[in-house]
């Protein structure tokens, strides 16, 4: 990931994420993340370590979660805000959440 997103990028979802760290994950038609966009700072700290591509949404979100928890932006006493910010127009919101909890990811 970085700030700003390949021109060559291909996706059917973006799902913004903001803690304190603030992120865009991309996700191609089968809920897999293939591509992380930092929007501050803090997302860049956030995930020096971290390598988001290639797991299904879900998973990922819990890694952000132990992330964030492990870096102090998570404390117990903010939320974890999320939207989906853009979907391809053949696949609903719903679908995309519904496939991400189940299918796997064969690429990353």
């Amino acid at each position: 990931g970085r700030v700003g997103i390949p021109d060559d990028l291909v996706y059917a979802a973006v799902i913004h994420i903001k803690i304190n760290p603030e992120f865009n994950l991309y996700l191609d038609s089968e809920g897999c993340i293939v591509y992380v966009e930092y929007l501050n700072e803090d997302a860049a700290e956030l995930f020096e370590t971290v390598d988001l591509t290639g797991q299904k949404l879900a998973d990922g979100m819990e890694t952000i979660v132990g992330a964030a928890e492990e870096k102090g932006y998570l404390t117990g006493q903010n939320e974890v805000m999320t939207d989906v910010v853009w979907v391809q127009e053949k696949l609903s919101a719903n679908s995309v959440a519904v496939r991400m909890s189940w299918q796997g990811c064969d690429h990353g």
